[in-house]
């Protein structure tokens, strides 16, 4: 939220919405997915108050969205 001048993107309830459709996705494939889900989940509940005026918020953030991916796209690649 910080980063970005675009209100859609930095929009509050759009971010809730996809931590949300994220965590009922995540459900459906590996428990690891599914635990990094949670963990986002956990962490944007946190820091969701504080993303425009905190670096720190932003990053802790970023980290779990990152881990997540990573996660998602090695159990994606284990299908093959």
């Amino acid at each position: 939220l910080t980063y970005d001048d675009k209100r859609q993107r930095g929009d509050t309830i759009e971010g809730w919405t996809r931590v949300v459709f994220i965590g009922d996705l995540a459900s459906l494939t590996s428990p690891k997915v599914d635990a990094g889900a949670k963990s986002l989940r956990q962490q944007w509940e946190s820091e969701v108050g504080r993303l425009e005026s905190s670096e720190e918020a932003n990053k802790t953030v970023s980290r779990a969205i990152e881990s997540l991916r990573v996660e998602t796209l090695r159990t994606l690649a284990e299908l093959r």
